[in-house]
């Protein structure tokens, strides 16, 4: 698991770093919520993350402080996070789908937006998620832009 070379020790595989470092995380540093919330905001530790939040089904307070900070970062994290983690607050679940459904929705969104909050419910991967986005994609009163990007979304999941 690890290798000595030259007086300093490394991880055979990056897999077991980010695993050791999501228990020290979750053991040491998951009270400090500024520590989490910063490091969530640098990005490096995505994968940590990832890992802590399968395993961490027992502190629901962390898994909601992480998955608050994603959303502030990035839908497309915050999907990937929300996809992993175990014992989901079933609210925040709810609450995230309704955002991104709302970004689809709005005519204003342009472009970028669609398609941030398109691969982030695709991200999600869940059967309520799929279901917004077919009930999306057929329905007009959707922007036909956001409709477009919707159904790339479900053909790219799709294949």
């Amino acid at each position: 698991m690890l290798k000595r070379e030259n007086e300093k020790l490394y991880f055979l595989h990056q897999s077991f770093q980010e695993y050791f470092a999501a228990c020290h995380l979750l053991k040491y540093e998951s009270a400090n919520k500024d520590a989490i919330q910063e490091k969530v905001w640098t990005r490096v530790w995505e994968n940590t993350f990832a890992i802590l939040l399968g395993f961490a089904g027992e502190w629901p307070d962390v898994i909601k402080h992480v998955l608050k900070t994603a959303l502030k970062v990035d839908p497309i994290l915050t999907a990937r996070f929300l996809r992993v983690a175990e014992n989901v607050d079933p609210i925040l679940l709810q609450e995230f789908v309704e955002i991104r459904e709302k970004v689809l929705r709005d005519p204003q969104s342009g472009s970028f937006a669609y398609k941030e909050a398109a691969q982030a419910l695709a991200e999600l991967s869940q059967e309520q998620t799929c279901e917004v986005l077919i009930n999306l994609a057929s329905d007009k009163k959707v922007p036909l832009k956001s409709r477009l990007v919707i159904l790339n979304k479900l053909m790219e999941r799709s294949s």
